[in-house]
């Protein structure tokens, strides 16, 4: 049995596509936003966060207070001592690890209280499920911050894809 033939897969792809969307109408005003979206926001930080600290960009200062900058919301930050064109590009791209924890909550956690007819935390997984889904996404800022090392790591790996290509 594939996770599509599980009996609770299209309520809870309904239910975490609901509350996605709300989290995206909520957008608007800055408690609604950063309440509603603190699960998701603490793990995009902390994946910064840990990803920095291991790839030795040095963490120094985490923000999870949002503010309204240049017409959008920040919800929070992390700052870095020793950010470099080496740790960059994996410090910046760090939240796209949520997706497979978001896959993991969805199919490990969602489907079988599903299946339990435990209501109230199916509803409560798949807001935390949602949060993680639209966190996994770094930000414009987080992009802006590793350009330089991500367009490294495109270099160092697509030059050699082509010269091998054209020298065959």
């Amino acid at each position: 049995m594939t996770i599509l033939d599980h009996g609770g897969f299209l309520p809870s792809i309904v239910l975490v596509a609901g509350v996605a969307g709300f989290l995206r109408v909520v957008r608007n005003s800055l408690w609604q936003v950063a309440l509603f979206s603190l699960p998701g926001t603490v793990a995009h930080e902390l994946s910064h966060f840990i990803v920095g600290a291991v790839t030795l960009a040095h963490p120094q200062r985490v923000s999870l207070w949002p503010r309204r900058s240049a017409g959008h919301w920040i919800l929070g930050f992390v700052t870095f001592r020793n950010l470099n064109v080496l740790n960059g590009a994996f410090v910046a791209l760090a939240p796209l690890l949520l997706l497979p924890v978001a896959v993991m909550l969805f199919s490990h956690v969602l489907l079988p209280l599903w299946v339990e007819r435990q209501w109230l935390w199916w509803a409560i997984g798949g807001y935390v499920t949602a949060t993680f889904v639209l966190a996994c996404l770094p930000s414009f800022q987080d992009i802006a911050m590793g350009a330089r090392s991500i367009l490294f790591y495109l270099v160092l790996v697509v030059a050699p894809l082509l010269a091998l290509h054209y020298l065959r």
